[in-house]
């Protein structure tokens, strides 16, 4: 009876349809140094999730964690791809004759 009681509570937690899940990071999420996170709720890859997460009964909590997920993929590729390109502008800064 427990496990119904709690199987009923955490349906009536679930948003109504897909379109009403939140496209936010959870309130713990901290990005590395130096990158700023910014999610855009009209990425068609969020609709797919937000379906996803809709049809497997997923709450808003746990989707704002999976987004949480995607969000620090996203921000170590970020800084990933910034190291590099610094990494390619002092080189390229060493190996340039000086002007004059």
């Amino acid at each position: 009876m427990e496990q119904h009681a709690d199987e009923a509570l955490r349906k009536a937690t679930l948003p109504a349809t897909p379109a009403d899940y939140k496209i936010e990071l959870p309130a713990d999420f901290k990005p590395p140094a130096g990158v700023e996170m910014k999610l855009n709720p009209a990425d068609p890859a969020f609709e797919a999730a937000r379906n996803w997460a809709h049809a497997q009964g997923i709450d808003q909590a746990a989707f704002s964690e999976l987004i949480g997920v995607y969000g620090a993929h996203q921000a170590r590729e970020h800084a990933t791809i910034q190291a590099a390109a610094a990494a390619e502008v002092a080189k390229d800064g060493r190996q340039r004759p000086a002007a004059g």
